[in-house]
């Protein structure tokens, strides 16, 4: 493979990855302006579990395309993210009603395989479509789908964190929930 084949090849994988993860990095500001830093390790369970389903979805394009909609993984994958979304409204409304400054909680384990779950729902059909259409190796495609989401996260949080939420102060635990539903809904489009 010479350079500018090269050079290609990392970009289009790098797009790939981007694309698959611009939900991400919503998600990422959604807990950054609730004032909430999203833990490395959170971080990298959520896009862990991204590379795997993008590695299963990219070896089974075919099978996919041929036996579950795309419609129904996006459906999935709006309606874990606004249950997440309604569950961060709930917590600052009631942390409003008891006179608390932070309803969003630091994501644990648990948040942590729900959001992956739900933002993997892309990762898959970003996979199977680029195995379909690409002749990239799977393994480039997978790994740029976990790293960008990583990133995508990583950047959305400190922004909203160091920008957003020092603006909103108490309103950032709604615009978290806001936001986590607008990605949500933003799945089906």
């Amino acid at each position: 493979m010479d350079w500018p084949q090269l050079v290609s090849h990392l970009l289009l994988v790098s797009v790939i990855g981007i694309g698959s993860n611009i939900d991400n990095a919503g998600v990422g500001m959604a807990y950054g302006s609730g004032g909430v830093r999203f833990p490395h390790w959170v971080n990298g369970l959520v896009n862990g579990i991204g590379f795997v389903f993008s590695i299963l979805g990219a070896w089974a394009g075919n099978a996919l395309v041929r036996f579950l909609p795309v419609v129904w993984v996006q459906m999935f994958a709006c309606a874990v993210l606004c249950g997440l979304g309604w569950y961060v409204l709930c917590c600052a409304a009631r942390a409003e009603s008891w006179g608390a400054e932070r309803a969003l909680r630091v994501p644990g384990w648990r948040e942590g395989i729900a959001l992956g779950l739900a933002l993997s729902a892309t990762n898959v059909v970003s996979g199977a479509g680029a195995a379909l259409t690409t002749s990239l190796p799977i393994g480039w495609i997978s790994v740029s789908i976990g790293v960008w989401g990583y990133l995508c996260i990583w950047i959305g949080n400190r922004l909203a964190h160091t920008l957003i939420s020092r603006v909103l102060g108490m309103y950032g635990g709604v615009l978290a929930g806001l936001v986590l539903m607008a990605v949500g809904l933003h799945q089906l489009v």
